[in-house]
């Protein structure tokens, strides 16, 4: 079986926050299997475990910010119990946490504490890069101080597009971090406008490399720039996605 589609909800914050249930409706509908959460716009976990359950669709992930994950620890771990969520992505990084190699160093180590306090309820903890973490500084790539500097218990939500916007190697990246991916966020470069499929990236080779060499779970679909409309675009990047990964 191929590794099931889910959507990044920042892809349709706009309906989301309208209308959180119509629009985890019209997301199932289109074929998508799961929702990556970021943010929950007041709603009760409980009230979404419960629309998530009855659309049959999955919790793929859901992003958390830095520091307000470390500010507001247990509620952020009691909330996504209630949902059903066991795995959090710190979802980006202000700039004073990757400035430098002290700082990317001071990261780390706080991205450890972080993740035992997890494991010791149960819960993983991922990182989301963006381009910027794939720029060196004093000579070496962040991404790589900050991985090489905690434990592997700290797994990796690898964004293809924004990794590709860097001119990043990515099938070297997906084999350094093979057994530490969580997932991999699916989008084009920011230099192309496109949907998933139609823009500058040849994603066959690298779909295939995640899915036979890698720990990924999940192929998370994120769409921030809007060629018709949030949901004609997120559709049309699930259907592109799907008839590149065919069904074994």
């Amino acid at each position: 079986m191929s590794l099931p589609i889910g959507l990044q909800l920042w892809s349709i914050w706009e309906a989301v926050g309208e209308d959180m249930f119509a629009s985890l409706r019209q997301i199932k509908a289109m074929g998508y299997e799961g929702v990556e959460f970021a943010g929950f716009n007041d709603h009760d976990a409980g009230t979404i475990r419960s629309w998530l359950a009855d659309l049959g669709l999955s919790v793929a992930g859901s992003h958390v910010r830095v520091p307000g994950i470390l500010e507001d620890f247990d509620s952020t771990v009691a909330y996504h119990k209630v949902l059903g969520c066991d795995n959090l992505t710190i979802a980006s990084l202000p700039q004073e946490y990757i400035g430098s190699l002290d700082a990317l160093r001071k990261t780390a180590s706080m991205f450890d504490g972080l993740s035992n306090k997890l494991k010791n309820v149960g819960m993983s903890l991922a990182f989301h890069n963006h381009d910027r973490e794939l720029v060196p500084v004093e000579g070496k790539l962040p991404l790589e101080v900050l991985f090489d500097n905690c434990g592997d218990d700290v797994l990796v939500q690898l964004d293809i597009g924004w990794a590709i916007t860097a001119r990043a190697d990515v099938s070297y990246l997906l084999t350094k971090y093979a057994r530490r991916i969580a997932s991999v966020h699916v989008k084009e470069t920011k230099q192309r406008l496109a949907v998933t499929g139609e823009g500058e990236i040849d994603w066959k080779p690298i779909l295939a490399q995640v899915e036979s060499s890698t720990t990924a779970t999940w192929l998370i679909i994120e769409h921030e720039r809007y060629i018709e409309s949030p949901m004609i675009d997120v559709k049309k990047c699930f259907n592109n996605l799907r008839a590149m990964i065919p069904v074994k």
